[in-house]
């Protein structure tokens, strides 16, 4: 069963977030031609101009990058595939519906920080910090119909180096009304095939880059939403079933 010691530390909210960050958008178009790297559909949205992550010599790509501000928690997400899509034409959810996303997400901030920001796994009062994550080849047909099974999913699992041991850093600029340019090279990460990351998984390194513009999907700042209620319950509902631990 997964196991995601430093999440399953922090609250509801937080858990809510790793998966809501999607708007009720449409007009996506392609983003890369590259493989999917076990995961997804690719394409994208035309508000991103590049999204993708990299590690063990693999790279995967992103076509949609939302965020979502919830008291004190920032947490912008990237998909590569239209979870839109797939929540409005429930039917092509179908056995081999796969996707890969990544979340970088920020406690104690009411906006996205800019600058060099420290990920040390370790809450600095004061002091932004960020946390990330990434997981290939979810099941999003089990997860739809409650038949997900983590002891059965070769999700390769990647997280921040939480320890506190390995510090990584990660610079974002802000260029424009919602764009902003990620980089993070060399993160120290643990990663894990199958059974989740504990303490005990791999260590490795990994790079993210984002240039584009995030889709605000809840703002808690103004109790303004871009998606419907039930879209972020159905998201909420999916992240659920995967990280239940039974």
């Amino acid at each position: 069963m997964k196991k995601i010691t430093y999440y399953m530390t922090k609250t509801a909210g937080l858990a809510f977030g790793l998966f809501v960050g999607l708007v009720c958008c449409v007009g996506f178009a392609s983003c890369s031609d590259d493989d999917d790297n076990g995961g997804g559909s690719g394409g994208g949205s035309d508000d991103v101009n590049t999204c993708y992550f990299e590690a063990d010599g693999e790279k995967y790509d992103f076509g949609y990058a939302y965020s979502e501000f919830d008291e004190n928690e920032v947490s912008l997400v990237f998909y590569d595939v239209d979870m839109i899509y797939y929540f409005t034409h429930p039917d092509e959810v179908k056995p081999g519906t796969y996707f890969n996303m990544a979340g970088i997400y920020f406690d104690d901030v009411s906006d996205i920080p800019t600058g060099t920001v420290n990920g040390t796994g370790r809450d600095v009062t004061g002091e932004a910090e960020f946390n990330f994550e990434m997981e290939t080849h979810i099941d999003l047909y089990t997860l739809v119909n409650g038949t997900y099974d983590d002891e059965d999913d070769p999700s390769l699992w990647y997280t921040h180096d939480w320890s506190g041991d390995r510090p990584s850093q990660m610079t974002i600029t802000k260029t424009g009304d919602g764009s902003y340019r990620i980089e993070a090279e060399d993160m120290n990460l643990f990663s894990s095939l199958e059974h989740g990351i504990d303490i005990n998984s791999r260590q490795t390194t990994g790079s993210f880059f984002f240039d584009g513009t995030l889709t605000v999907m809840y703002d808690g700042r103004t109790r303004s939403t871009a998606a419907g209620g039930d879209f972020a319950a159905w998201l909420k509902t999916i992240r659920e079933r995967a990280k239940r631990n039974n």
